[in-house]
């Protein structure tokens, strides 16, 4: 157990020490987020009086996600959208982990201690999971208080759909570290994922007709869309989704993380 601590904890502080992380998963989400929110809000001021504009502003600032309206704000699920796809670059991150450490022989020097390769697997998995939820943190508490982005009422929901889909991002990156050891190719596999993942959210928000075709294919298999649907519908099939996902692909990692640091 002190092994994986002890990983994790380095884990932790390499990642949130490391500036480039700290722009691609704050500075660039914030951005993203205040470029599309602020179309949108610039948008409802055309052909507007001023009273008017004035009007939507409040009511954009005090709209209010409500469980049981199957309308969401497009504003809320946009910046939802825009967060969950840097997030998910976490996948991204894992895998390098994993292929710098096993290129420079810090994996050797672990196997050498009395210690477990599950144990390095668990404690990089905890580490990088626990770096990505503080962004996570960072970004909802920015969004909610600078953005007025509601995020529900029901904090255990968000919670509970970010810890699962930290756990199924961590996931896909040691998975596809065994298609192969460049992070490059890692990289452009995880990237190709997540757009296909975000489209359909994106596209549920902007779009005011009922998703169909190759998206709706898209929207059920994206967790993005579930972690969504478990946040601002308090959707109990989302969360059982995510929750399922989560586990099978964390055992699945296990199994391949195995073989790649073996």
């Amino acid at each position: 157990m002190e092994s994986i601590l002890v990983t994790a904890r380095y884990t932790i502080i390499k990642c949130i020490r490391n500036p480039l992380a700290v722009i691609a998963f704050i500075a660039a989400p914030l951005l993203v987020t205040y470029m599309v929110t602020g179309s949108m809000d610039n948008n409802l001021s055309v052909n507007l009086t001023k009273s008017q504009v004035e009007e939507s502003k409040v009511n954009l600032q005090n709209n209010i996600i409500n469980p049981n309206e199957t309308a969401v704000s497009t504003n809320d699920k946009a910046a939802m959208a825009s967060i969950i796809l840097f997030i998910f670059y976490g996948a991204v991150l894992s895998t390098n982990l994993i292929i710098h450490d096993l290129k420079n022989g810090i994996t050797d020097r672990l196997k050498s201690m009395p210690t477990t390769r599950i144990n390095i697997l668990l404690g990089k998995s905890l580490g990088n999971m626990g770096g990505m939820g503080i962004f996570a943190f960072m970004l909802i508490v920015i969004t909610t208080y600078f953005f007025n982005i509601n995020w529900g009422e029901n904090k255990l929901n968000i919670f509970v759909a970010m810890v699962l889909f930290l756990i199924i991002e961590n996931s896909f990156g040691i998975i596809i570290t065994g298609l192969s050891k460049n992070i490059y190719i890692c990289a452009l596999v995880a990237f190709a994922v997540n757009f296909f993942m975000v489209g359909p959210v994106y596209v549920g928000a902007f779009s005011p007709i009922k998703i169909s075709g190759i998206i709706k294919i898209a929207d059920t298999l994206s967790f993005h869309s579930y972690v969504v649907k478990a946040i601002t519908e308090g959707s109990g099939e989302a969360l059982i989704v995510l929750c399922a996902s989560a586990v099978i692909m964390f055992f699945i990692s296990l199994f391949v993380g195995k073989k790649v640091i073996s």
